[in-house]
């Protein structure tokens, strides 16, 4: 949950930031799209963590979904890095790390129970 209040502070300082400075410029249009997507973002992760906080059913499914997702797609970054002789850094790593972590975390009999999922 902390995450999403920091996404929403995160927008509203981006488009506060094209309100005072970048007014008239090509950068205002642009930042103020990715204010208002960070806001978004903070909002779904707002709810997604209170229903995790909370044990539903639902946000295990969704949590799973999105970090299979993200694992495949960091995986699948980490072999084309490879195959262009790429160095890779922390930067891949480490975000592969917490997914599988949270992956087999998420996976664990006494947090599947909680969520009231099968298994």
């Amino acid at each position: 949950m902390l995450a999403g209040i920091l996404l929403i502070a995160a927008g509203l300082g981006l488009n506060f930031l094209t309100i005072d400075v970048f007014v008239g410029t090509q950068f205002e249009s642009w930042l103020s799209g990715v204010g208002v997507g960070t806001i978004l973002m903070g909002i779904i992760a707002l709810i997604i963590g209170f229903g995790i906080w909370k044990g539903w059913k639902i946000m295990w499914i969704i949590a799973m979904i999105l970090y299979l997702i993200s694992a495949v797609l960091l995986i699948v970054s980490l072999v084309l890095m490879l195959m262009d002789g790429e160095t890779i850094g922390a930067a891949l790593l480490v975000p592969l790390a917490i997914c599988l972590i949270i992956l087999f975390y998420l996976t664990r009999k006494k947090v599947k129970e909680f969520f009231g999922v099968g298994g």
